[in-house]
């Protein structure tokens, strides 16, 4: 089920949720996406392939195929896009130019793996902060949201660093500032550029 679909400068984003059986949206897709499927064995995932096709379709108005950079990224001759995906939601964003979407179920598994991805200032800042849950998930997906527009190859995200703001992100990042976007919903949140 659509729910939420907005045009944000030059972008548009999705989010849907799943509430489909995989073989309604088989049917839904027509099975144009089923040689996708081949070799994905969870459920879950299924679907997220499915829909997240199916919504890079409706921002393009056209059948799309997705392909594989070596490092796994995925993209779509002449369509800049990111997809994200999380406990039955899926994210797709598409622009004019390189694009990230990160979107992050809300919950407190972030907490046990902090030390590992957080700069020693966001550490500093999220033993001060009262929203401890909402800085760390930010943090996170701001990270992977970045990650997926720079792909490089052995990314610390330790070595990045975010200031949030009240609507806004500014992430830096060997010598460069990223500025993103991130909005609030009941059950998760959604990071991107």
């Amino acid at each position: 089920m659509l729910i939420f679909r907005e045009h944000i400068d030059d972008t548009e984003l999705i989010i849907w949720r799943i509430d489909e059986s995989l073989e309604e949206l088989l049917e839904i897709s027509l099975h144009h996406y089923d040689h996708e499927l081949e070799g994905i064995s969870n459920i879950t995932r299924q679907k997220e392939r499915i829909i997240s096709r199916l919504l890079l379709e409706m921002i393009v108005g056209r059948k799309v195929e997705v392909k594989y950079e070596d490092s796994g990224k995925p993209f779509c001759d002449g369509v800049h896009f990111s997809i994200s995906h999380t406990k039955n939601y899926v994210a797709v964003i598409v622009g004019k130019t390189v694009m990230g979407v990160d979107i992050e179920f809300k919950n407190d598994r972030i907490f046990r793996v902090t030390e590992k991805f957080m700069h020693q200032d966001e550490l500093k800042t999220l033993s001060e902060c009262t929203e401890k849950q909402k800085f760390a998930l930010l943090c996170w997906c701001a990270k992977e949201t970045v990650f997926k527009m720079i792909d490089e190859s052995g990314v610390d995200f330790a070595e990045m660093n975010c200031k949030i703001g009240s609507d806004k992100i500014i992430l830096s990042y060997k010598n460069a500032d990223f500025i993103l976007k991130y909005m609030d919903f009941t059950d998760f949140f959604v990071v991107f550029s």
